[in-house]
């Protein structure tokens, strides 16, 4: 279960990618800098796993405060043990090649054993040498924990501008029921009309967090996909957007979005020849209008050659009968409306027929 929650969160970070910025700005920097700190989302660095030993970070992105850059490193956890904090600091160290660049840790946490009581804390874990009773510290480590179930954590982040994090504590507080996921449901639903969430993100959120619900497996795959209210053919387009989101619909769904897939593909296809079908009839329908156009160019022609060129001259019109091109006959008929002599009219007849 905590594997979806870890996807949840990413999710949702790579849904808003700005949303680190009010992280660091709202639980980083002191009420008093607020003001002085601008703050900037540069890029969101991909995770590439030959740089890491073993685990890879969750969620690395690197700003600037004013005129620095930073890294900010995100840890996604369900509990705090040592070795989480061995791992972080890791993960420091090699964001840390670049030696002007500072590293900034946070463990987003969601866990009811930590309790409410503290909201931004240290966490430190050591390394030691024991012997017999006696403990030997050789190295210490802390990372900064912001406990995404304290009051005052909680309050901040409903009332700023964050997406999908209320919505995940509120479904972890209260198991994942039913009548809860109907509840926040419409409390998307309500942030889309209200503009707080665009419709697309909105959508996608809503299959982020059904997912959960079907992993917690409380309720149906049918429920919960009545309760989203979003059309089959939407999942595949949405899922497309978000990678991660993509690796949680294939988890829970497997067959279904499969199937759904081909099911697009079939369709996609099936437009495509539509649309080539219909482009194919169009060409023969303008075809044979320039067909038209020609055989009456050519008519017209014809009247004119016998009306001003003597019999012995006539025998272009049997040149003209043969060409093919509507530019031509059109410039054909330009020179037989203007008032020239006979070898006049056939010399120019001639040019435009080699050209």
């Amino acid at each position: 279960m905590y594997k979806f929650i870890d996807s949840y969160l990413k999710s949702v970070f790579y849904e808003r990618e700005k949303q680190i910025i009010s992280l660091v700005k709202d639980f980083i920097i002191p009420d008093k800098l607020k003001d002085k700190a601008k703050i900037e989302l540069i890029e969101i660095i991909p995770v590439k796993e030959e740089y890491y030993i073993k685990a890879i970070p969750d969620y690395i992105s690197k700003i600037r405060i004013n005129e620095e850059e930073y890294y900010v490193n995100i840890e996604f956890q369900s509990s705090i043990k040592r070795d989480i904090i061995f791992k972080t600091s890791l993960y420091n160290l090699l964001l840390s090649k670049e030696l002007d660049k500072e590293v900034i840790s946070l463990i987003l946490l969601l866990d009811k054993k930590e309790g409410k009581e503290k909201s931004i804390y240290y966490q430190e874990s050591s390394k030691r040498i024991r012997i017999g009773n006696e403990i030997i510290k050789t190295n210490i480590y802390k990372v900064l924990v912001i406990n995404l179930l304290n009051d005052k954590v909680k309050e901040k982040i409903r009332s700023k501008d964050y997406m999908g994090l209320i919505e995940l504590i509120e479904s972890y507080e209260r198991g994942y029921k039913k009548e809860v996921l109907n509840e926040i449901i419409r409390e998307i639903e309500g942030k889309i009309n209200k503009g707080e969430y665009k419709e697309e993100e909105g959508k996608r959120l809503k299959i982020i967090i059904g997912m959960l619900y079907i992993e917690k497996g409380a309720i149906s795959y049918k429920e919960v996909n009545q309760m989203l209210d979003i059309d089959k053919e939407d999942y595949i387009k949405l899922y497309k957007r978000n990678p991660m989101l993509k690796d949680i619909v294939d988890t829970v769904y497997g067959k279904q979005m499969k199937e759904m897939e081909k099911i697009l593909k079939e369709k996609e296809k099936q437009l495509e020849k539509e649309k080539k079908e219909v482009l194919k009839e169009k060409e023969q329908i303008l075809k044979e209008k320039e067909e038209i156009l020609k055989e009456k160019e050519k008519e017209i022609i014809k009247v004119l050659v016998i009306t001003k060129l003597p019999k012995e001259k006539q025998k272009i019109l049997i040149e003209i009968q043969k060409i093919e091109e509507i530019e031509k006959l059109l410039k054909i008929k330009e020179i037989m409306l203007l008032d020239l002599e006979p070898d006049e009219y056939i010399q120019a007849i001639k040019e435009i027929i080699q050209k």
